[in-house]
């Protein structure tokens, strides 16, 4: 069950819900999505799912740990205005590489891999044991500048969908 799903169910006749989340996108890529393709149906209502597990890490660019995992970016402009960037995404040719090149790209990935990273964390180090998780350092009093500026950018992110959804 997923909540758009039941939010149809619930509601009256009147409404129709409609579902463009894509798994493993961004708050930047959910704009782009909105911008580009959902706000054509001419919604009454958008409502936009934050994760705080992941959303403001990605905002933040602490994710950007795969090579050729292209994505649309965001950060702030000289005025404070959001600035995209990537847009295309670029393709990535993996037909023109040799099995050596193959094989070093997969372990590339494995390297950067959050499952990798995570037992890296947590076994190279006993103190790394009681490292914070995510909610708790973005939710802390005093931030990180990463996380301020992803904070900015999620938030005029939030301005942005307004203002196309009104």
């Amino acid at each position: 069950e997923v909540y758009p799903e039941i939010m149809e169910e619930l509601l009256t006749e009147d409404w129709e819900v409609l579902n463009f989340a894509v798994n493993g996108f961004g708050p930047v890529q959910e704009f782009l999505m909105l911008e580009q393709r959902a706000i054509h149906f001419e919604p009454d209502l958008v409502l936009m799912a934050i994760y705080l597990r992941n959303d403001f890490d990605d905002l933040s660019g602490i994710l950007d740990w795969a090579h050729n995992f292209e994505r649309p970016r965001a950060r702030l402009g000289q005025n404070g205005e959001v600035v995209f960037e990537n847009i295309p995404v670029p393709f990535y040719e993996r037909l023109h590489q040799s099995n050596g090149e193959r094989k070093e790209r997969v372990l590339d990935h494995l390297m950067r891999s959050r499952i990798y990273n995570f037992a890296f964390d947590r076994f190279s180090d006993i103190h790394n044991l009681l490292k914070m998780p995510p909610e708790v350092r973005i939710l802390k009093k005093k931030r990180s500048p990463e996380t301020e500026t992803a904070y900015l950018l999620m938030q005029k992110l939030i301005k942005k969908t307004r203002n196309v959804s009104h």
